[in-house]
């Protein structure tokens, strides 16, 4: 089996760490398709929180997919959820998982910083080049997910709190 690929990046914002994990994780069922109109539903399977699987419908172009990932942690007071992907999204043809870290901590001036450890685990024989354009598509997902959900925060002063 070839080695994980570890992917981390960080993301700052001016929103306090509880309400910023409030919104992007804990509510993230109802918010989502708020902020991101690409998604088209999201189903709870199993119930809530950890062992808990989540079905996640999209859009992209004018074909439908799908991602389904299992909780695995969902620390709130320690602003942690760790999740692995395990069906649909890119898994099919080059992962047989992957698993992402994010946590929410203090940042400067009463803001957050937002932590996304990311760990690719390849099939056999991946082609490195769409391995590695599947990360970049990724990131860039998540980086917009960030914002938007930060920006609905911004609006709407009153949520979360």
């Amino acid at each position: 089996m070839p080695h994980a690929i570890l992917d981390v990046f960080e993301m700052e914002s001016s929103l306090p760490p509880s309400r910023l994990f409030n919104g992007y994780v804990v509510d993230a069922d109802n918010l989502v398709p708020k902020v991101l109109p690409i998604f088209k539903s999201i189903e709870n399977e199993g119930g809530e929180g950890v062992g808990s699987i989540k079905k996640l419908t999209f859009t992209v172009g004018d074909k439908e997919h799908y991602v389904k990932h299992r909780t695995d942690v969902l620390d709130k007071e320690n602003r942690e959820f760790k999740y692995t992907v395990i069906e649909g999204g890119d898994l099919s043809d080059q992962f047989e998982c992957i698993t992402n870290t994010v946590k929410v901590v203090p940042g400067p001036n009463g803001g957050s910083i937002y932590k996304s450890n990311t760990t690719y685990h390849p099939k056999t024989n991946p082609d490195y080049n769409k391995v590695q354009e599947t990360i970049l598509r990724t990131n860039e997902g998540s980086k917009a997910f960030f914002r938007a959900v930060e920006a609905h925060l911004h609006a709407n002063p009153n949520d979360y709190n």
